[in-house]
């Protein structure tokens, strides 16, 4: 019984397997939370899964053990998770999704002036 019952919890903990799936656990990574959220409701869209809040999604992180914490990023002080970073594939989908994100952004910036 103990057996399904993980089984079935390890089934459901999205944020365990969209770790596992997307990131790598390193004690010294640092990467925001901007970023980490944004590859996981990526990673819920292409698997069929409501994505949690951003406040649930970092209380799903600390609960498995990562630090949040401020550093340095591009000369800004950016809030993250320490001891996790995306994989290179996932910062690749993540570039993608802001380039669309900055697009989406122009494209209804120029509608409201023509309007």
């Amino acid at each position: 019984m103990r057996v399904v019952l993980h089984k079935q919890q390890r089934e459901q903990d999205y944020i365990g397997q969209w770790i596992d799936d997307c990131c790598e656990v390193d004690s010294a990574a640092f990467e925001k939370h901007e970023y980490l959220h944004l590859s996981y409701r990526n990673w819920c869209q292409v698997n069929g899964v409501e994505p949690r809040a951003k406040n649930a999604f970092s209380l799903g992180l600390t609960s498995k053990g990562f630090v949040a914490g401020r550093q340095s990023v591009g000369g800004k002080q950016a809030r993250g998770f320490i001891g996790l970073r995306l994989t290179v594939e996932a910062i690749k989908e993540v570039r993608q999704l802001n380039l669309k994100k900055s697009v989406d952004g122009l494209i209804e910036v120029m509608d409201d002036m023509l309007n």
